[in-house]
C-alpha cells in the first residue's frame, strides 16, 4: 500500500545561518578520547560497572527490590491561557494575535510547546505531564529509571538532577537512567521551539523545578523499595494479518518498523499485586499534531491509564504504576499518518484528536496485557539480578544549525574539544558530552541511546518483512536508498542477543537527546547547503542529526560494553 503524503513533524528546526561557522568535517578520527579539552580545559570520560566497582560490591541478602514514585511536572502556563489566536494558525503572530500582558513587561510570556513549528503557545492543560520513577535494587547495586513526558532532556540537565538528589539518597543510588517519551505536546526543554527561531523556548526556572521535583521523586522511589519479582515478555504489535497501517507510520524510506513491544511487570511475591509495569515501544507521541495548543502527554497518558485501570468491557487493569519507555522512534516512526481503530475496530479518520490518542494508547496497552498473559513467551523471574555498565562519550557536532544554535544560546549545553573563540571548521569542531548505559535485569538486556535511533540500526530487516503493509520504497521517491549498500549486520539487537538475554530493549532518548541516529549508507546532506536544505528523497532527518559520525560513535562503544571489550 502506498504511504499517504503529508506534513512530516519537526524534531529540530533548521535555523538560518546567522553566523559564519565554517565547513563540516567528514573526518573519521575517534573523538572518544579520555584526555580531551573542555573549552580549553580538560575532561576525563567516566565509566562505571556495577556490581564490581568499589561503590557497589555484590554483597547483600540476594533479594531484588523495586519501588516507584510519580511527580506532576505540568508547567504553569503563565500568560498562555489569555492567548487569542486571531488568524487560527496555532502559532503566535505578534502583529495579529492578542494576549493579556499580565506582568506588564510588554512581552508575551508563555509555555512554548515543543515539536513541529516554533511559536506554539500552550493555552490549557488537557492532562498532566509527569515524571514516573522506578527504583531497582539487588544487593549493593541500585538503579533508578525515570520516564518523563518531555520532548527530550540533555545529559547536562540529567547531571543537574543528580546534583539535586538528597545526599543520603545519592549515596545509595549508583545510576539514574533518564528517558524522555519525546512528547510533541509538552514544554520546550531543548530551546528550539521558542517564540521565534532565534529565541530559546527553554524556561530555566521551569528546568530547575523539573530537576528538583524529579530528584525528590527519586528519593521517594528509593524509600518505597520492597521485595519484588518480575515477569518479562514481548509481543509484535500488528493485527492478525501482520498489518501495521493503523498502528505505525514510517516517514523515511526504506520503511522498516520495529514493532516489538517489550514489557516487564514488577510484582509483590506476597500477593502477586503489581508494583509497576514497564512498556517499551518505539513511536513518536505526536497524535495531536501541530495545531494542538493544549499540554498533554499524548497517547502515553492513555496507555498508562489503561494499563493501570483497565478499559471497561475490554480488559482489566494491572494496578500499580505504568511506565512508558520510548524505543526506536527515529526515521520518523509515529502515528501521524495512521487512522487508529476504535474499540469497535472502526478507523478514526479524524486522526489528530484526543479520541485518536486514546484509541492508540488503549490498543498499545491491550498488546502489553496480551504479552504478559502469553505463557509461551512470558518468563516469570523469581530471583532477578541487576547489573550495568556505563560509558561517557564525546559526539562530534558537525551540523551547522546546531553549531549556530549553540553560538546563539538557543541550545544550551557544554561543548568540548574546540576553541570557542575561533572559527569553527574541520580542525575546530566541537563535541557534546553524553552517556551510554548497558543494563541487565534477569533475562532482559537494555541499552540506552541518546536520541532517536532509526529502527534499521537496531534490527536491520532490509528484506521487506518489517513494512507492516506499507511500501518499503515509495514509488514517488526521486532519490531512493540503495539497499545494496546497507549494512549487513550484526545489528545492535544481534549484539545484545550475544549476552544470552531473552529480551532486548532500546531505551530511546536515554540520558540525552542529540537528534536522529541514522545508518551510514543512507546518510545524505545537500552538497551545496548541508544541514540547511534537504537533498532529494527522504533526508529531513539528517538536518536534525549531529552529523555522519554519530551512529558509529554511539553503536561502537555500546557494542564494546556489551561484549566486555
Amino acid at each position: 500500500m502506498h504511504r499517504p503524503l503529508g506534513r512530516i513533524p519537526c524534531l529540530l528546526l533548521a535555523l538560518p545561518m546567522t553566523l559564519a561557522l565554517g565547513a563540516c568535517s567528514d573526518d573519521d578520527n575517534d573523538t572518544n578520547d579520555t584526555d580531551a579539552g573542555v573549552d580549553g580545559g580538560s575532561y576525563e570520560l567516566k565509566t562505571q560497572a556495577c556490581p564490581g566497582d568499589p561503590s557497589c560490591a555484590d554483597e547483600g541478602d540476594g533479594t531484588f527490590y523495586a519501588g516507584t514514585a510519580l511527580v506532576d511536572i505540568t508547567p504553569d502556563l503563565k500568560e498562555g491561557p489569555s492567548f487569542v489566536d486571531t488568524n487560527g494558525n496555532a502559532t503566535y503572530d505578534r502583529n495579529e494575535d492578542e494576549y493579556t500582558d499580565e506582568n506588564g513587561n510588554g512581552v508575551f510570556d508563555a509555555v512554548w510547546i515543543a515539536g513541529f513549528d516554533s511559536s506554539r503557545p500552550a493555552v490549557e492543560v488537557h492532562d498532566p505531564i509527569q515524571a514516573r520513577v522506578i527504583a531497582l535494587r539487588h544487593n549493593e547495586t541500585t538503579v533508578v529509571i525515570v520516564s518523563a513526558d518531555l520532548i527530550g532532556f540533555f545529559y547536562d540537565h540529567l547531571l543537574g538532577v543528580r546534583e539535586r538528589i538528597e545526599a543520603s539518597v545519592a549515596d545509595q543510588v549508583d545510576l539514574v537512567i533518564w528517558s524522555s517519551t519525546h512528547n510533541h505536546e509538552g514544554p520546550d526543554m531543548i530551546g528550539i521551539w521558542g517564540k521565534t527561531l532565534l529565541e530559546s523556548g527553554l524556561d530555566w526556572d521551569y528546568m530547575a523545578e523539573v530537576q528538583t521535583k524529579v530528584a525528590g521523586a527519586i528519593g521517594d522511589a528509593v524509600d518505597a523499595l520492597e521485595p519484588a519479582q518480575v515477569v518479562h515478555s514481548a509481543i509484535a504489535v500488528k493485527d492478525a494479518t501482520g498489518n501495521m497501517e493503523h498502528l505505525f507510520f514510517d516517514g523515511r524510506d526504506p520503511v522498516i518498523i520495529n514493532n516489538e513491544m517489550n514489557v516487564m511487570r514488577f510484582y509483590r511475591p506476597s500477593d502477586d499485586s503489581t508494583i509497576a509495569t514497564l512498556v517499551n515501544l518505539g513511536t513518536h507521541p505526536e497524535t495531536l499534531w501541530s495545531d494542538n495548543m493544549a499540554i498533554t502527554a499524548d497517547y502515553p497518558y492513555y496507555l498508562r491509564k489503561a494499563l493501570e485501570d483497565g478499559v471497561p468491557g475490554r480488559f482489566d487493569g494491572l494496578g500499580g504504576m505504568a511506565i512508558y519507555l520510548q524505543s526506536t522512534c527515529g526515521g520518523l516512526i509515529g502515528p501521524g499518518h495512521v487512522d487508529p481503530l476504535d474499540a469497535s475496530g472502526i478507523p478514526i479518520t479524524d486522526n489528530h484528536t484526543f479520541e485518536a490518542a486514546e484509541a492508540l494508547g488503549q490498543t498499545y496497552a491491550e498488546f502489553a496485557i496480551k504479552a504478559l498473559n502469553d505463557t509461551d513467551v512470558a518468563v516469570d523471574d523469581t530471583a532477578p539480578d541487576l547489573q550495568f555498565k556505563t560509558r561517557e562519550i564525546f559526539l562530534r557536532v558537525d551540523n551547522f544549525n546546531y553549531q549556530a544554535a549553540y553560538r546563539l544560546g538557543v541550545l544550551s549545553r557544554a561543548l568540548f574539544n574546540f576553541d570557542p573563540d575561533a572559527y569553527i571548521d574541520e580542525g575546530n569542531t566541537p563535541d557534546a558530552l553524553s552517556q551510554l548505559v548497558y543494563l541487565r535485569i534477569g533475562p532482559t538486556s537494555m541499552v540506552t541511546v541518546p536520541g532517536e535511533m532509526a529502527p534499521e540500526v537496531f534490527i536491520g530487516c532490509y528484506d521487506g518483512s518489517c513494512t507492516g503493509g506499507w511500501d518499503m520504497i515509495g514509488e514517488n521517491n526521486e532519490n531512493p536508498p540503495d539497499l545494496s549498500q546497507a549494512d549487513s549486520g550484526p545489528y545492535l539487537r544481534d549484539v545484545l542477543q550475544e549476552d544470552g538475554s531473552l529480551f532486548q530493549w532500546v531505551i530511546g532518548l536515554g540520558q540525552d537527546e542529540v537528534g536522529y541516529i541514522l545508518p551510514n549508507y543512507n546518510y545524505q546532506v545537500d552538497p551545496v547547503s548541508p544541514y540547511i536544505s534537504d537533498p532529494p528523497g527522504d533526508h529531513y532527518c539528517e538536518t536534525n542529526s549531529l552529523g555522519p559520525l554519530a551512529k558509529d560513535q554511539i553503536v561502537t562503544p555500546l557494542t564494546e560494553m556489551i561484549r566486555g571489550e
